[in-house]
């Protein structure tokens, strides 16, 4: 990716941003609806794009942007967070945390069991792996499944039949 290229992406991001809190602070069709900031942004983003008018210079990279901020923004978090001790995190989430292991290596077997043989079987041309976007989904919401799907797309493994 060039430099500047997402730069410039951002900056129309951040336009539409500002424009959609500017459009909720002044038209009260927008707060009865309790329509927030981002969502108007991205309707007028939508509305704007290469999607509706074609107005906004989006650059040709722009998809490939999701996946790279999500990753930096999932790798600096709890950098300021204070870790307290292993006896006080074991006291206030023990249960917790055994329950959210437990759901999620479930979700990663079903998730592989599902690629490697319902999958499989069902569509031969699919590729194994083809389960995982689908837990990486699951626990840390749509990112994280892009930023999967990035990564298996680096590694020319397609998510589709061929």
């Amino acid at each position: 990716m060039p430099n500047g290229l997402m730069l410039s992406d951002l900056a129309i991001a951040g336009g539409l941003l500002l424009l959609g809190k500017v459009l909720r602070v002044h038209l009260t069709v927008f707060q009865r609806m309790y329509l927030p900031s981002a969502v108007i942004a991205g309707l007028l983003g939508l509305a704007l794009g290469p999607a509706g008018a074609d107005i906004l210079p989006w650059t040709d990279t722009f998809a490939s942007n999701a996946g790279l901020l999500t990753a930096a923004l999932f790798s600096a978090l709890g950098l300021a967070t204070d870790v307290p001790s292993p006896s006080v995190v074991a006291k206030r989430a023990g249960s917790m945390w055994a329950f959210n292991q437990v759901a999620s290596v479930s979700q990663w077997l079903f998730a592989a069991m599902f690629g490697l043989f319902l999958a499989s079987f069902v569509f031969s041309d699919l590729t194994p792996a083809f389960g995982i976007p689908m837990a990486a989904g699951f626990m840390g919401g749509h990112g994280t499944s892009a930023v999967v799907g990035d990564i298996f797309t680096n590694l020319a493994w397609k998510m589709r039949l061929r």
